[in-house]
């Protein structure tokens, strides 16, 4: 279906599109939505051991991790609650068809309009959405990039057609749309301002006056966020959480990630201080019950911290990224928050680092026009500093970075068992 929509006329595609959206905004935004949100914030404000929850099925084990789930996918899934599919985005290798029933879609909505509407943006609100789907052939070479969703209200942006000399007819685009509002996975809207800040439109970036970004999906760095809110003059928010939906955690006003204690279960399983690694059950998705399903991300977490917002529920300090995210040294040690690599390299657009099975390193390089052996000192000083001396590795420069077929950047990819 896919492959046959990416051949046909422009504006054929916009009319499939505004078709799907009307569909999608009835889903998205109904009665019981509404009815959930106000549940949802009411649940924020109550202590753990206050709020609603509800039955988890018997845990024997066959929902732990995304392997046991495809092996007894039969076993798992109740027809009778089904209503559609969603799929995970597979960069782990392993892509995992997953039912889900109404009721959690309905809960799902439910907690991400409650997100925007703590930070003032409704339902009426347009959005830029730089989407991961393809929604036009990459292989178109003129404008429009771009579709218009009426009724979800969205500009929906192809994020693979955004290169140096499209950046311009991008931010023309969003300032003469007047949308207010950005929604994007954070490697892309930091490639989108980096290409912002070379060809020297931060003033053009600014005069859209944006009053709401938000990421998701994939780890948002402090290096990331510092350049979006420095390019757009705007703060950038995340939400946190996975297809599967045994956890959900929203950024508040304060600047807090905390856990939607309502949504699922989530466990803290410490690993050594306050790191945690994550695991959750649904509470709403009766087509497909998870149980105590391992997330495998590792967080900052500490237990007793109280926001100034006055929400009771768990906050997660930092968000430090799956197993995968992390380089295995020679001494056996595994080292993350590797997005400190690529800190005042300001000359290099986008970055990517490969481990594979005998400990070596390759770091592809996608370089800005005023590139130099200074940017080439810097970022052999930050590798050195970050993994040592001993570490073997090799710097490619490259044009662009494959991303995934999801449209997302593997930032790290490990081939170490």
């Amino acid at each position: 279906m896919t492959s046959l929509y990416l051949k046909l006329p422009y504006l054929i595609q916009c009319f499939i599109v505004n078709v799907v959206g009307y569909f999608n905004d009835k889903m998205k935004w109904n009665k019981r939505v509404v009815e959930l949100i106000s549940f949802y914030e009411i649940q924020d404000f109550k202590s753990i051991d206050e709020v609603s929850k509800k039955e988890i099925v018997n845990d024997d084990g066959r929902t732990r991790n995304k392997n046991s789930c495809i092996n007894n996918f039969e076993s798992i899934f109740r027809k009778e609650h089904y209503k559609k599919d969603l799929f995970t985005s597979g960069t782990s290798g392993q892509a995992f068809r997953y039912p889900v029933s109404k009721e959690y879609l309905d809960n799902l909505w439910a907690i991400y309009w409650k997100f925007r509407k703590i930070h003032n943006v409704h339902h009426d609100d347009w959005f830029v959405y730089f989407v991961g789907k393809s929604i036009i052939s990459t292989d178109k070479k003129r404008s429009p990039y771009w579709i218009s969703s009426y009724f979800s209200k969205q500009l929906l942006m192809s994020q693979y057609h955004i290169s140096n000399e499209t950046v311009l007819e991008y931010l023309d685009k969003i300032k003469e749309s007047r949308i207010k509002c950005i929604h994007a996975y954070p490697s892309t809207l930091f490639y989108f301002s980096q290409l912002i800040i070379e060809n020297n439109l931060i003033d053009l970036a600014r005069s859209c006056e944006m009053k709401f970004i938000s990421v998701s999906s994939e780890k948002l760095s402090s290096h990331q966020k510092e350049i979006i809110e420095h390019v757009f003059s705007c703060r950038v928010v995340q939400l946190y959480g996975t297809t599967e939906g045994v956890i959900n955690a929203f950024e508040c006003e304060h600047g807090s990630l905390h856990i939607d204690e309502a949504f699922s279960d989530v466990r803290f399983t410490n690993v050594e201080g306050n790191k945690y690694r994550l695991s959750g059950s649904s509470y709403h998705n009766l087509a497909f019950p998870l149980v105590d399903y391992e997330i495998n991300d590792e967080v900052i977490f500490f237990e007793n911290y109280q926001c100034s917002c006055n929400r009771k529920s768990r906050v997660i300090k930092e968000v430090l990224g799956r197993e995968d995210d992390y380089i295995t040294l020679d001494s056996g040690a595994k080292v993350g928050r590797l997005d400190h690599i690529w800190k005042d390299t300001f000359n290099i657009l986008e970055g990517q680092i490969i481990q594979y099975e005998d400990l070596s390193l390759k770091f592809k390089v996608v370089r800005k026009e005023n590139y130099s052996k200074k940017d080439s000192d810097k970022l052999n000083f930050n590798i050195k500093e970050k993994l040592g001396s001993r570490a073997t590795y090799e710097i490619i420069y490259v044009d662009k970075i494959p991303r995934t077929k999801s449209g997302k950047l593997k930032a790290v990819i490990s081939y170490v068992k």
